[in-house]
């Protein structure tokens, strides 16, 4: 069933004190970084401190990036994605992030909780993946695959991002055709099982159509032609 009330609601605050009242108030739990959510009942709450968040650029990344959570929680059924799914949401996340903040992901998550800006590598993460593999250091997809939010490191985050990048961008290609392959069609494809606990290796590859061994080796062939 959808939500009884299909809109968010975002807090923005300066105040440390506002903010921690905030939290636990309209999210209810204590905040551990700049920000939490409760995908649930739609609600978002940040610390817009400029010592935390640079500027207005900054921002808008860190709200894309966390919206993107609230709506993958959202979508039908209700609750949020599987936690052996973080690769996939937080890709999915950081591709939101670049795709409206000038190509730039510096927004990083601990569960459900929003950390201060990190720019790994500049920030500029196609230029880093295709740096990564070209040091032999961009992280496999079974590193990637069954992994939570939190466990994921600066690199693994990257590849989330770039393997996100491959499949919007319609290059997975799956044995399907029509509006079912168009990229929205399939992200949805990967997120409705997701959310009932179904495996992402064993999704990944029912939806399309390789396993993850071919995938890997397809997805990094990808990123040494689109990103150089």
């Amino acid at each position: 069933m959808p939500p009884a009330d299909p809109r968010l609601r975002i807090v923005l605050t300066k105040d440390a004190q506002e903010f921690q009242k905030r939290a636990l108030e309209d999210v209810r739990v204590e905040p551990r970084g700049i920000g939490c959510r409760d995908g649930d009942r739609g609600v978002l709450v940040l610390h817009a401190d400029a010592k935390l968040v640079r500027n207005d650029e900054t921002l808008a990344r860190l709200v894309a990036h966390e919206v993107t959570h609230l709506l993958l929680a959202r979508l039908p059924p209700a609750g949020p994605l599987a936690d052996s799914w973080g690769s996939f949401e937080e890709g999915l996340a950081h591709w939101f992030e670049a795709e409206l903040g000038l190509g730039i992901c510096e927004c990083l998550c601990y569960a459900e909780h929003a950390q201060p800006p990190l720019r790994f590598r500049g920030g500029r993460w196609r230029d880093a993946a295709l740096a990564l593999d070209q040091e032999r250091r961009l992280p496999a997809l079974a590193d990637l695959v069954d992994r939570e939010i939190q466990d994921l490191d600066p690199e693994q985050h990257v590849a989330a991002f770039a393997f996100v990048d491959y499949l919007v961008r319609g290059a997975a290609a799956p044995p399907i055709t029509g509006a079912a392959a168009r990229p929205e069609a399939l992200l949805l494809r990967l997120a409705r099982p997701a959310k009932t606990g179904q495996g992402m290796r064993a999704t990944l590859a029912a939806v399309l159509g390789r396993e993850l061994a071919e995938l890997d080796e397809l997805f990094r062939l990808w990123v040494r032609a689109t990103y150089c």
